[in-house]
């Protein structure tokens, strides 16, 4: 297995904590806006390609 596939497989399997992040840097810019996680990773089959 690939670092950079294993990289992205473990975003993946971490993706509340990248959101959480994300919103973070979000709101100090825009501190009414909202961040909203979807698709597969959300589903449970996800997968890095």
């Amino acid at each position: 297995m690939s670092n950079q596939y294993k990289s992205n497989l473990d975003y993946l399997r971490n993706y509340r904590s990248v959101a959480r992040k994300v919103k973070e840097i979000v709101v100090r810019i825009d501190p009414n806006a909202r961040v909203y996680v979807f698709g597969s990773v959300v589903r449970g089959i996800h997968c890095s390609q």
